[in-house]
């Protein structure tokens, strides 16, 4: 999948990129992906690459269901541990 394709197509930004030792990173991708949630899988379900992606046959079966958007929901509700996290860690350093 190119990223020019993506940006041009469904007209957002790219994603953002999780941080594996940064939780908050985790959670801005989640709402990032939930918030245009329908953009994003109407551009997987139609694009059609130059060549064949195993990744991409992959991510297609995965958005032809609905388990990836609820699986969305339900992590979306932690965001506001993020902030948290942020204010005390600011607190810890004042």
């Amino acid at each position: 999948m190119k990223q020019n394709d993506f940006v041009r197509m469904t007209g957002l930004s790219l994603p953002p990129i999780p941080v594996l030792t940064q939780w908050g990173t985790w959670l801005k991708a989640v709402d990032y992906h939930l918030t245009d949630y329908t953009k994003i899988k109407q551009f997987i379900l139609t694009y059609k690459p130059d060549s064949k992606y195993q990744a991409f046959d992959c991510l297609n079966k995965i958005m032809s269901g609905n388990k990836l958007e609820k699986h969305l929901f339900q992590l979306r509700k932690y965001t506001s541990l993020a902030f948290v996290a942020l204010i005390m860690t600011l607190k810890k350093w004042i």
